[in-house]
């Protein structure tokens, strides 16, 4: 609860806390109210109520002078509450930038490593950070970077030089070396080769058969899989057509059995009527009318 005061000394009209009565008493009674430097100063009460903005509102009149309610420095729990969660989202927001600042700092200073690193590895392998970079990854990127195209072409000639060299000395000391000499000896290894040249025919011939046994194995799963399934939804369709038929046949029993009840009770209230009827002594009895009657009630 809050309090308006009416200052004695000063003449001045301020909002305070119930609390800071000292003792409390009604409105219109003079007390002594604990200012915020902790002493006692003698006030008169001129109002109480919850809302201190209510009481902020309120002017006093002292001596036909109208005095405005001075602000009470002691805040409100929802001020105090405004304020802690003002500073909550600034030390919030300071957090945040630091952080990207941070972010940005290392974003920065990235290219600067990755130009070192490149640095470093483009140099030689006598340089004086040799021991910052070791390894084959060095060696391999400096070989990239030094060489040539010119270079690179020539070793790869002289590399293709070496393997015609070394194979043209192979078929020489082979030639040089074979005991196939006389006619016979010639057609008996064109006989060999040819037999070997016919397995290896009948081989690929066998691998392409057997690979066509396997295609046409897969086919014919395939066939047998999509009829299994074709006769499974059949089968599914099929029951689900009985099923049908059976709750049809079912509701059409129970109209019929419905019908007949129906007719029963009819017969059974009609026979009931005229048991009835004959108890109270009123009969009725078809009776035949002559045909000359029959005729003028016709014409009629």
């Amino acid at each position: 609860m809050f309090a308006l005061v009416f200052w004695t000394k000063t003449k001045n009209v301020s909002v305070v806390k119930a609390e800071q009565l000292q003792p409390d008493v009604a409105e219109g009674a003079e007390t002594s109210v604990k200012y915020s430097d902790g002493k006692n100063y003698s006030a008169k009460v001129v109002r109480k109520s919850y809302d201190e903005t209510y009481l902020r509102k309120i002017n006093v009149n002292c001596d036909g002078e109208i005095i405005p309610p001075k602000k009470s420095k002691i805040k409100s729990l929802a001020a105090e509450e405004k304020v802690l969660l003002k500073e909550k989202s600034s030390e919030t927001k300071k957090k945040q930038m630091k952080v990207a600042e941070i972010s940005n700092q290392h974003l920065l200073q990235l290219p600067n490593v990755l130009n070192d690193l490149n640095k470093y590895g483009t140099e030689s392998e006598s340089s004086d950070d040799e021991n910052l970079f070791q390894g084959a990854v060095k060696r391999k990127r400096t070989l990239c970077v030094e060489s040539s195209d010119e270079e690179i072409e020539e070793k790869r000639k002289k590399i293709g030089e070496g393997n015609e060299d070394c194979i043209e000395n192979l078929h020489n000391s082979l030639y040089e070396e074979s005991d196939v000499e006389s006619p016979k000896d010639q057609l008996s290894y064109s006989l060999n080769k040819s037999s070997v040249d016919g397995v290896q025919s009948s081989d690929s011939e066998s691998h392409d058969e057997s690979s066509d046994d396997e295609r046409r194995k897969i086919e014919e799963e395939r066939i047998q899989d999509r009829e299994r399934a074709e006769q499974q939804l059949q089968v599914r369709e099929r029951a689900e057509q009985q099923r049908q038929d059976r709750e049809r046949a079912e509701q059409q029993r129970q109209n019929r059995e419905r019908a007949e009840q129906q007719r029963q009770d009819r017969e059974r209230a009609e026979q009931l009527r005229e048991r009835e009827d004959r108890e109270r002594g009123i009969i009725i009895e078809p009776v035949a009318l002559p045909l000359e009657v029959r005729a003028e009630f016709y014409l009629c």
